[in-house]
């Protein structure tokens, strides 16, 4: 980013790697805040074994020390809504 301190925080949201890799999880907690990233995927567009890499995925995000429970619960969803509030359930 020319011209950008190196402070400035990233503003656009960031999709959680398709894997259970703490170490993508916590590298991308180094540059972007909780608010910034979405848990997501290709399903069902994605490798062979996307149910499998799914699960792996979502197991990852549950288990990271990284996040507080809030903050999971963000990744999980509502950061999501923020962007498309019009999918969320009334």
């Amino acid at each position: 980013m020319r011209g950008c301190p190196l402070h400035a925080p990233p503003t656009r949201p960031y999709m959680i790697p398709g894997r259970r890799e703490r170490v993508s999880l916590r590298a991308l907690l180094d540059v972007v805040e909780p608010s910034h990233i979405l848990f997501g995927s290709d399903y069902p567009f994605a490798v062979p074994n996307v149910e499998q890499v799914l699960m792996e995925t979502i197991e990852g995000i549950s288990n990271f020390e990284g996040f507080d429970a809030a903050q999971r619960c963000k990744v999980e969803r509502e950061n999501a809504l923020a962007l498309f509030p019009r999918l969320a359930v009334s």
